[in-house]
C-alpha cells in the first residue's frame, strides 16, 4: 500500500500542531469554568454581530469540554434567525449544514458527535461557528487535526460572503498557532472575556 510522505516542513508543522493540542486538550480537562461563561459568550456573540430575522447562522453541537453552542441556539431563534448544525457526510469532505432549530431531533455519527437527521434540508449559512483547541492574536486557529472545517471554509469562501467565527474560553489562547498552506483563519473569535475581530 502506498502511503503519501510528508516533506520535512510538513511534518515539522505536524509535529508542531500535535504537541501544542496535546498540551491545550488536557489544559481544558483540567479547566474550572464559572458556569455563566457559555451566556456570556452568547452575549458577545450577539453583540458583535447583531444577526438578523432570517439569517442563517450554523453552530456544532459541542462535544465535552468544547463551548456549549445551546445558549447562543436559543438566543438566535428568539431573534427569528435560521439555524442550523454542521454535519459529516464523508471523511475528508467538506461538512454540510443541515437546517436545525432546539428540540429538533439528532443523529449521532462517529466520536459522539450529533448532527440533524439526514431529511433535514441543507443550507448556506452566513455566519459558521467554528470550535478549536486553541486560537491565537491573529486568527490562527488549531481544531482535532481532522481538517474539516479548513475544508469546509476553503470551500464556501469561494465568492460567497460567509464570517467563520470562532467560540473559545480566554484560556485556549495561545502565543502562537502553527499555520500552514492548508489552513483557514477565522475573522473572529469569541470568548467569556474578549471579542477578538479581524474583519
Amino acid at each position: 500500500m502506498y502511503f503519501e510522505q510528508l516533506s520535512p516542513e510538513e511534518a515539522a508543522l505536524s509535529d508542531a500542531k500535535y504537541a501544542l493540542r496535546q498540551e491545550f486538550l488536557l489544559r481544558r480537562r483540567t479547566l474550572a469554568l464559572p458556569p455563566e461563561a457559555n451566556t456570556a459568550i452568547a452575549h458577545r456573540f450577539i453583540e458583535a454581530l447583531n444577526p438578523q430575522p432570517g439569517m442563517v447562522v450554523s453552530a456544532y453541537w459541542p462535544l465535552k469540554y468544547e463551548v456549549d453552542t445551546r445558549p447562543l441556539l436559543d438566543a438566535l431563534n428568539m431573534r427569528g434567525c435560521v439555524t442550523a448544525l454542521s454535519a459529516v457526510e464523508k471523511k475528508d469532505a467538506p461538512l454540510v449544514f443541515r437546517r436545525w432549530s432546539p428540540g429538533d431531533a439528532l443523529e449521532e455519527w462517529a466520536f459522539g458527535v450529533k448532527q440533524p437527521k439526514v431529511e433535514a434540508p441543507y443550507v448556506i449559512p452566513a455566519i459558521i461557528m467554528v470550535p478549536l483547541v486553541a486560537f491565537d492574536a491573529t486568527g490562527a486557529r488549531l481544531g482535532f487535526g481532522g481538517g474539516f472545517y479548513d475544508r469546509t471554509l476553503e470551500k464556501f469562501r469561494r465568492g460567497l460572503p460567509l464570517l467563520a467565527v470562532g467560540l473559545a474560553y480566554s484560556s485556549q489562547q495561545a502565543e502562537r498557532i502553527p499555520f500552514g498552506p492548508l489552513d483557514q483563519s477565522l475573522d473572529l473569535v469569541i470568548t467569556e472575556k474578549e471579542t477578538f475581530d479581524w474583519r
